[in-house]
């Protein structure tokens, strides 16, 4: 019996290859570039406010949400996100051809043309510090929301982030949206909902058991309505003296930011939103809202104010115009954010920029082999329970930047580099806020000598224990005098504020008289 032949297997087509050959094929890629970009720009336009939605606590990814409100048992629910399968546009053409990906990667639109809608400003703060430089700076619209029941309730302090966000990242934040430099517009939305829970609402207007009944709704919405306008006429006549009491000068504030404006949500469905600022569109209020003269009364008031107030921080803000931040405050604050690897320090996981994978990182007793330019940070690593790990963010001569523990760096070449970054952080002359926040953030000298281990005892004298010494000396007389000098700028502020009270001669002379007992206590201090 002779054998039955086999079948001739035809070889698999290359997929790569055959989707690659289709799509070069397709009408839409023949078409010149310009033409191609003009239609992404319509393509990634979305009509609701994008919430991005952090994936994991210190990753820089995150997905594109939509917030939307839900009904829950025939009333109205809290905000829910949209299903995960609508996704974006934007997200949908990346998918399509590595072409079209290049070219929206390349392109800002997405950024520049969407409104970009944060739940508080913690969130708003993590994006933008994960956001490459480019990206950040076409960004035009955000709306950030207020916090309920933050720690000084819904006082207008918090139109500075400060009852939301301690001092650092209320700094840090405010650095960052000056990096926005296409800023347009921001908007803090905060709810005019009352306070209290739904169920104490609920129970002292119900009169039967059931959660559907026809007898209890329209009663618990009247009372709702009612409650709605009311505090919403108190937060009206409260919102400018608040937030103008609430700024400090030489502190950031959202008044110093483009087209800054307060919307004020009612709690309804429809989300009759209120909004005090230049470019606040007229409101079609409801007709509970029309009908009370005291309402109609405050929110006039209220933009008149918010009109005039503006008109004043913008006279102050041409005497002293804000600066755009340097790259030392920007790295501050996407450090502070707590991310891995912040804005634009992508590399893998592994630490390995694309294309070096064939080069040994390091060498055979486990100390990097690829050429150090310098040493950018020292941070700690891991829980303190358990022991914190140092680390190093190495800049490679021609391979990016990695963070490595110190261990890595454990070899007497490579100590000149640590030395090195001691010595720039301690003698760092520009804004001592920043400065001093940097010093105490860092480890102590003695910490990274003794995560060295015997390789200090052993070092040359440039690099061994009595270099550690001194470095240890410069930190102890760094800290006292940024601190003089910061107690030095807010004497020259309350100065500059108590003279611009007084006009004439009177108010120069308490200037020169303020300055002049500042510079001499400072040097009694010194």
């Amino acid at each position: 019996m002779e054998p039955v032949p086999l079948i001739p297997v035809e070889p698999p087509a290359p997929i790569k290859l055959d989707a690659f050959l289709r799509n070069r094929e397709q009408r839409f890629l023949s078409l010149p570039v310009e033409i191609r970009f003009m239609i992404y720009r319509h393509a990634v336009m979305e009509l609701l406010p994008i919430c991005p939605v952090q994936v994991a606590d210190g990753s820089n990814k995150f997905l594109w949400g939509r917030y939307r409100k839900v009904r829950e048992d025939g009333r109205e629910g809290g905000p829910a996100l949209e299903p995960a399968e609508k996704t974006l546009t934007v997200t949908q053409l990346t998918r399509t051809s590595r072409r079209i990906y290049l070219d929206l990667a390349a392109d800002p639109s997405f950024y520049r043309s969407n409104v970009f809608s944060f739940r508080d400003p913690h969130q708003l703060h993590v994006f933008l510090a994960a956001l490459t430089p480019g990206r950040r700076r076409a960004i035009r619209n955000i709306r950030v929301h207020e916090v309920r029941h933050s720690p000084s309730g819904r006082e207008w302090a918090a139109t500075r982030f400060g009852a939301v966000l301690p001092g650092d990242r209320c700094r840090h934040l405010f650095t960052l949206l000056r990096d926005c430099r296409d800023l347009r517009r921001v908007v803090y939305l905060v709810s005019g909902l009352p306070s209290t829970h739904p169920r104490s609402t609920a129970t002292a207007t119900r009169t039967n058991v059931s959660p559907t009944s026809a007898a209890w709704r329209p009663v618990a919405s009247r009372a709702r309505a009612a409650n709605t306008v009311a505090e919403t006429s108190a937060i009206l006549r409260a919102v400018v003296p608040g937030a103008r009491s609430a700024i400090r000068l030489g502190s950031p504030s959202l008044w110093d930011l483009p087209g800054f404006a307060i919307a004020l949500n009612m709690g309804d469905f429809d989300e009759v939103v209120i909004e005090l600022g230049e470019d606040a569109s007229g409101e079609a209020l409801p007709r509970r809202f029309r009908e009370r003269g005291d309402f109609v009364a405050a929110l006039r008031e209220a933009k008149t104010a918010f009109r005039d107030y503006q008109l004043r921080l913008q006279e102050r803000r041409k005497r002293n115009p804000r600066t755009r931040p340097t790259n030392w405050e920007i790295y501050n604050a996407t450090r502070g954010a707590g991310l891995d690897f912040p804005g634009d320090i992508r590399i893998n996981q592994k630490g390995t920029p694309r294309g070096f994978e064939t080069t040994p990182k390091y060498g055979a007793e486990g100390v990097l082999a690829w050429q150090v330019y310098r040493v950018r940070d020292i941070r700690r690593k891991g829980p303190a329970l358990k022991g914190r790990v140092l680390e190093c963010l190495v800049e490679f001569a021609d391979r990016g930047l990695s963070w490595e523990g110190v261990r890595r760096l454990a070899s007497r070449r490579r100590l000149c580099f640590i030395r090195s970054f001691y010595e720039e952080l301690f003698r760092g002359e520009d804004d001592p806020r920043e400065r001093l926040e940097a010093i105490e953030r860092t480890p102590k000298p003695e910490e990274v000598k003794d995560a060295l281990g015997d390789l200090v005892d052993s070092a040359p004298p440039y690099d061994g224990w009595g270099y550690w010494k001194e470095v240890t000396r410069q930190r102890e007389s760094a800290i006292p005098r940024l601190m003089r000098r910061i107690e030095h700028m807010k004497l020259i502020a309350a100065a500059e504020a108590r003279g611009a009270g007084k006009q004439g001669t009177s108010g120069n002379a308490s200037i020169e008289w303020t300055f002049r007992v500042s510079v001499m206590v400072l040097e009694h201090q010194a």
